[in-house]
């Protein structure tokens, strides 16, 4: 008679198999992630869009973002078989949390990839991989016992990484979201950035003083980028539904009024 196997080695066996498979999801989404990213620099607009509608991608635009900003601060990994192990343990939801962590665990490095025929190069900011390592691997006490970063719950990781930012204070920590940079730039009025069919500013040149709001507008949007490539799944989970939902307001109403500046000025192109 075939020994009986116990509920606590079935249990074991499954964790293990769920760990392989896991570890080779977490390097396959790298993967899409890198072939997203290659296709979003290389293709229009237009092109990419038909891209991820195609019957082999299949995706919709908020899953290749979700791709897209896992491989920004990992995707380097795959080129260091030997650091990816540090986070082939980990799941999605800890791969967007780890990306909050600040500058002093950030390295750069050079992209290289084709657009329009030419070979180009771009420097971006990723996570350095032995700074990661050294920071999952740190024993930390949790439940009365020691284990390391990259074995705690995501509640509890995402705690760790607001203490490397600094802004965690352990006597007042009430797991409420912490804010980052401001998603809309309290400078810009709705004045600044488009206004009513007819009407014009004060001024002799109405040409030049479009033209130094549409160049305000353009720095302020590169800023504006930056902060909203902080937005992931993370901390739009983390975010009270009332600030969610007036950020879908303001998206819909810059959304309109940029459109409507882009038609205004389509006699000037």
């Amino acid at each position: 008679m075939a020994e009986e196997v116990t509920a606590q080695q079935m249990y074991n066996d499954y964790a293990e198999q769920y760990r392989v498979v896991k570890g080779k999801t977490i390097e396959n989404i790298l993967e899409i992630g890198k072939i997203t990213y290659l296709a979003k620099k290389s293709l229009s607009h237009g092109m990419f869009l038909e891209f991820l509608n195609d019957f082999r991608v299949n995706e919709s635009v908020r899953t290749a973002q979700r791709f897209l900003a896992i491989h920004s601060d990992f995707g380097h990994l795959l080129e260091h078989p030997d650091k990816l192990d540090a986070i082939t343990c980990l799941g999605v939801t800890n791969l967007l949390t780890l990306k909050k962590l600040p500058d002093r665990f950030k390295k750069e490095i050079e992209v290289v990839f084709e657009k329009d025929g030419e070979e180009q190069h771009e420097m971006k900011k990723v996570i350095d991989e032995d700074k990661l390592t050294d920071f999952l691997d740190t024993p930390i006490e949790f439940n009365g016992k020691m284990v390391k970063m990259k074995d705690l719950p995501v509640p509890e990781l995402n705690k760790q990484v607001r203490i490397v930012n600094g802004i965690f204070e352990p006597d007042s920590y009430d797991d409420s979201p912490t804010p980052d940079s401001n998603i809309v730039d309290s400078s810009l009025s709705e004045e600044d950035v488009g206004g009513n069919e007819g009407t014009t500013q004060a001024g002799p040149d109405p040409v030049r003083i479009v033209l130094e709001k549409l160049s305000l507008l353009l720095d302020q949007s590169s800023s504006l980028m930056e902060d909203c490539d902080k937005i992931d799944d993370v901390s739009l989970a983390e975010s009270s539904e009332g600030d969610v939902e007036e950020l879908r307001s303001m998206v819909k109403r810059f959304k309109s009024n940029l459109e409507a500046i882009y038609i205004k000025l389509g006699k000037v192109e």
